[in-house]
C-alpha cells in the first residue's frame, strides 16, 4: 500500500489543521538513549521537524545550534513564527532527497520518522535511497546519522548498507509503555559515517 507522504500537498493540508504532535517519541524520552552521541556545540540538522517541540526541547538541554527542516512550507511558517524569540533554531523548506546544503555541514542529523514515510511512498526505495546519498552527503566525516523508526533492522538495515556509503552502525530496540498504557516498540539506529 502506498501513501502521498512523499508529496508536499500532503503534509500542507495536513499542518493547516494539526496541532503540535511528536512522531514516535519527544527528545525528553529519547535523550537518554542519544545523550552520549550528541555534542552540546554541534551543528544538529532535525529533518521532517513538523509541528513537534524537539528543537525546542534540545535548546532547553543547551544544544545551541538545531537547523530544522520540513517539506512543509505551512508547517515551517508556523514554527518560524513561534519560535521567532529563538535565531539558533533555523527552519527551512526542504525536501531530503535533494537538499541544498553543502558538503559536509552538520556534525550531526536527526530523523525521526521521515524515511518511515518516504518508504510509503510510490517510489519508496528510490525516495529513501536519495534521502540516504544527501545525509551522507551533507553529514561532516566522523559525523553521526541519529534515525529513530517503527522498523526493525531487518527492514532498515539495508538502506545503509548500499556499496557507496560507508557507515558504522548500531542499532537498538527501545521498549516502553505510552501514557495511556499501550506497549510501543521503536528501532534506534546510530550511524557514524567514516572519517575518509
Amino acid at each position: 500500500m502506498t501513501t502521498d507522504y512523499e508529496e508536499q500537498n500532503y503534509w500542507n493540508k495536513r499542518y493547516e489543521t494539526e496541532r503540535e504532535f511528536d512522531w514516535y517519541m519527544d527528545f525528553e524520552t529519547l535523550y537518554p538513549f542519544i545523550r552520549t552521541t550528541l555534542n552540546p556545540n554541534d551543528k544538529i540538522l532535525n529533518i521532517g521537524c513538523g509541528n513537534s517541540s524537539f528543537a525546542f526541547d534540545m535548546l532547553q538541554y543547551d544544544y545551541k545550534f538545531v537547523t530544522n527542516i520540513d517539506i512543509s512550507d505551512v508547517v515551517i511558517n508556523k514554527m518560524k513564527d513561534k519560535y521567532k524569540k529563538y535565531p539558533s533554531l533555523e527552519f527551512f523548506v526542504q525536501d531530503t532527497r535533494k537538499l541544498t546544503f553543502s558538503d559536509s555541514s552538520f556534525e550531526t542529523i536527526i530523523d525521526k520518522g521521515t524515511l518511515d514515510t518516504l518508504i510509503c511512498g510510490k517510489e519508496g526505495d528510490d525516495d529513501v535511497d536519495s534521502m540516504m546519498k544527501e545525509i551522507y552527503r551533507i553529514l561532516k566525516p566522523g559525523g553521526k546519522f541519529i534515525l529513530l523508526s517503527h522498523a526493525p533492522d531487518e527492514r532498515r538495515l539495508e538502506f545503509f548498507q548500499r556499496d557507496y556509503f560507508e557507515w558504522n552502525v548500531k542499532h537498538q530496540e527501545i521498549q516502553r509503555t505510552l501514557p495511556d498504557n499501550r506497549p510501543a516498540v521503536h528501532y534506534l539506529y546510530i550511524a557514524s559515517k567514516n572519517l575518509n
